[in-house]
């Protein structure tokens, strides 16, 4: 395990990347450093969308996708940036709409910690 404050962090990439976490603390942290201002990213999982607030004060464009339809709601009424979006949809079933809804991020993060 690393530990680094998250001012520490400098951007590793460029060009598309996915970024996949499994812990929320680490994953809010890499959305601060990883991210800048002509970035378009894809949340895959955005669940309550505290992530996607902090995307949304960075990139360009954000799109935040959840499976769960109640959470993509509360997003939708609780957080208002003109450059997010919320979308219901399964990202394993519905690969097309997906592609059509983010057709090129430069950067796709994934929380896989489930909260």
């Amino acid at each position: 395990r690393y530990h680094v404050r998250s001012t520490d962090l400098a951007r590793v990439h460029e060009g598309r990347c996915v970024i996949v976490v499994a812990e929320t603390k680490n994953f809010r942290a890499l959305a601060t450093s990883q991210v800048g201002p002509g970035d378009c990213v894809l949340e895959i999982g955005c669940a309550s969308g505290a992530t996607s607030a902090i995307l949304a004060q960075k990139a360009k464009r954000v799109v935040a996708v959840d499976i769960d339809s109640s959470l993509v709601a509360a997003c939708k009424a609780q957080l208002s940036y003109p450059n997010l979006e919320f979308h219901h949809l399964d990202c394993l079933r519905d690969r097309d709409r997906l592609a059509h809804l983010a057709p090129a991020p430069a950067l796709t993060m994934i929380d896989i910690n489930g909260n």
